[in-house]
């Protein structure tokens, strides 16, 4: 068995410092690494993870557009860079395993003994390998002097790439929306637009709760979607007048829809929404906070989240959100 070392990404959704379980897992893996005092004050799938002390472990095929993997290179290497001495302010959203070229793991390998795990702090791996902005982690069973150790990329390690990217998630505050293409659609995605859709791989992502875990997942029934277009006005306000009109069945009849029928629907309606005027969106959102705000009977739970996406990205399209995806909260057992 062989020690990782592995990518964390410090994407500023990510909770800060100890207050990371990243941070925590990486306290007791390389000690030497992070020096902050202790007693200091201080998700086809449509996906919204939400804070509330949210964290997870999350194998994905999930691949950064070309910006976005840019981005993380070069704006997210504290790991070589600040030696993690004081991590008080530091986020900590990610860490990665795997192979994907945004941030692949390596493989510690001890030259002396190849077959054994090794063991030996960051400084060292870091003083070895300039080039290298991995993490990595720390196992008891046998340790090695700077000169008998050296990493290997996990990809030439195995010989192939991973079809999927094991990530721990640390998420302080809302994730953006995410569509996620299936088989067909990614294969198809790939081959057109191979900039932005780096692999042909569908995104499937499963989620396992290491602490309470709240997000929005997959669309709700057409009729529950409907029945807000109805009844909140500020969103109602948001779709052209000819949608509107053929909003007007009761609920019955969108429940005898054919799933193609519903499908098609649903579409016209989340395309109008995602498409809607930037400026008529604020405007709207800031007249339905302001109503949620002074109501005085209890809000409904879409209504308390909208209000706390709004605290997290005031006027933001994503807050209508609410009224179109399924939430669920996630409890580690």
């Amino acid at each position: 068995m062989h020690k990782l070392s592995c990518k964390v990404q410090n994407y500023a959704w990510g909770k800060v410092g100890y207050n990371s379980v990243i941070a925590q897992l990486l306290s007791h893996t390389s000690e030497s690494h992070i020096h902050e005092k202790h007693d200091e004050t201080e998700d086809q799938i449509v996906r919204v993870a939400m804070s509330n002390n949210n964290e997870s472990c999350c194998p994905s095929s999930q691949q950064p557009q070309q910006e976005q993997c840019n981005k993380i290179n070069n704006d997210n290497n504290i790991n070589s860079n600040h030696h993690m001495d004081d991590i008080s302010h530091v986020p900590f959203a990610e860490l990665w395993m795997g192979t994907h070229s945004c941030g692949p793991s390596s493989i510690v390998i001890n030259t002396n003994n190849p077959m054994a795990t090794t063991t030996i702090d960051d400084a060292t791996l870091i003083h070895n390998n300039n080039n290298n902005n991995n993490n990595n982690h720390s196992s008891p069973s046998h340790t090695s002097s700077s000169s008998d150790v050296k990493l290997m990329p996990l990809k030439d390690y195995i010989g192939h790439d991973l079809p999927f990217l094991f990530k721990i998630l640390s998420v302080n505050q809302a994730l953006s929306i995410q569509a996620h293409p299936n088989n067909t659609l990614a294969k198809q995605l790939h081959r057109d637009h191979p900039h932005h859709y780096r692999d042909g791989n569908h995104k499937p992502e499963l989620c396992c709760a290491l602490t309470p875990f709240e997000a929005m997942c997959a669309f709700r029934p057409l009729h529950e979607t409907v029945n807000f277009v109805k009844c909140v006005p500020e969103f109602r306000n948001l779709f052209p007048s000819q949608l509107l009109r053929e909003t007007e069945d009761d609920e019955s009849s969108y429940r005898c829809l054919s799933k193609d029928k519903k499908k098609e629907k649903l579409k016209a309606l989340f395309s109008a929404y995602i498409c809607a005027d930037e400026s008529l969106v604020r405007e709207q959102l800031q007249t339905l906070v302001k109503r949620l705000s002074n109501q005085s009977e209890k809000r409904s739970p879409e209504e308390e989240l909208l209000l706390r996406l709004n605290r997290d990205y005031p006027g933001d399209i994503g807050c209508f959100a609410v009224y179109f995806f399924e939430r669920f909260d996630a409890t580690a057992r």
